[in-house]
């Protein structure tokens, strides 16, 4: 218990511990509870100290409690604190040899049931370690208690509990929990990457439209310019007319209004999925239509181009209507489904990796 609790100590410390090593501190409070006795145990020089360093560490609570009930009942005021007891029971004055500790070690071991085989003295130090680490306590504070200077060596027992506990040795399973509730926690940088994405696209939407809405309303040539020329969206002999983030003008302005628009939307509907997971199943034709979009509006163009051409059908002119749309809508979202069931990704979307790739070979 001591060698354990006051860091995981050395066979060769415990074995040379004397009483004199040992100071009373004061009790530890607890709340709702008795307080918890308190020693300090002055280790002196050790293997990890050089000159005159006094390297300190603490018993509380229970150890402290089977330390002094021991020294009670074997009377040791001063000497060595664990001593060789002889055959016949009889208390000898000299301390107990190192390796002793490792044998009372593996005879208890053995008493418990367990394999002795697979515990050493040696498995205080590292334990403890491990133990802290198993218990959240912060790295530096368990090196407080167990006087590791090397924080490499102390962290390897710290990065093999982590791991074994960690998300990444359980990530079978959780790929398993997310597969069973249909969804996927969203970690906080993704998250913090919405908000940051949602926030980008107000600020280049305040920027397109407010840039627009201002030069309308203190250029009094731009207004005028557009009433002049009704067939066009801007007017060539009025520059200002540019500012003008009208709808499909193409204007710089009307780009990043736009844009803004559509990012708002986009942080918008991730945000709502990262509240919202179970919304992912309602909107996944949504969620296909976007995995896919170069593909999905080059087939709206050829449906377009097949309506007027082959079926007589001008969708953009008085034939077109409600049900023209929603039919459109259907038909992209049941191919975007249907198509990202057998594949990763859509037609246009690998043609266009293809030639990126051949683009990178060439340059």
């Amino acid at each position: 218990m001591v060698a354990f609790a006051s860091g995981g100590r050395r066979r060769s410390e415990i074995a040379g511990l004397r009483r004199e090593q040992l100071t009373v501190e004061p009790p530890i409070p607890v709340e709702g509870g008795s307080p918890l006795p308190s020693l300090a145990i002055h280790l002196g020089r050790t293997k990890t100290t050089s000159g005159e360093q006094d390297d300190v560490v603490y018993l509380t609570g229970r150890p402290v409690d089977a330390l002094n009930a021991w020294m009670v009942a074997a009377k040791i005021d001063s000497g060595s604190v664990f001593r060789a007891i002889g055959r016949w029971g009889t208390l000898s004055r000299r301390a107990i040899d190192p390796q002793s500790v490792n044998a009372i070690i593996k005879q208890r071991v053995e008493l418990a049931g367990l394999d002795a085989g697979e515990f050493s003295a040696h498995g205080l130090r590292s334990g403890y370690l491990t133990e802290a680490a198993n218990r959240g306590i912060p790295l530096p504070e368990a090196m407080e208690q167990s006087l590791h200077r090397s924080v490499q060596q102390a962290s390897s027992y710290y990065n093999s509990a982590t791991r074994r506990e960690g998300q990444a040795s359980r990530l079978l399973a959780l790929i398993a929990h997310d597969h069973r509730h249909g969804h996927r926690a969203p970690s906080p940088y993704t998250q913090a990457m919405h908000w940051r994405l949602g926030l980008a696209g107000i600020a280049l939407a305040m920027l397109g439209y407010g840039v627009s809405w201002l030069a309308l309303l203190f250029l009094p040539d731009v207004p005028t310019a557009l009433r002049e020329s009704p067939g066009l969206l801007w007017d060539l002999d009025c520059p200002w007319s540019l500012s003008v983030a009208a709808p499909h003008s193409e204007t710089t302005f009307s780009i990043l209004g736009n844009t803004g628009c559509a990012m708002i939307v986009l942080a918008a509907c991730s945000l709502a999925m990262d509240s919202l997971p179970r919304l992912r199943k309602m909107f996944w034709p949504v969620i296909a239509v976007g995995s896919m979009s170069l593909t999905v509006y080059v087939l709206h163009i050829v449906g377009i181009a097949f309506l007027l051409r082959v079926m007589g059908i001008d969708s953009a002119g008085e034939d077109g209507s409600l049900s023209m749309l929603l039919g459109f809508v259907v038909a992209t979202s049941t191919f975007a489904v249907l198509w990202l069931r057998a594949f990763q990704r859509g037609p246009m979307e690998v043609l266009m990796g293809r030639i990126t790739d051949l683009a990178r070979h060439i340059l």
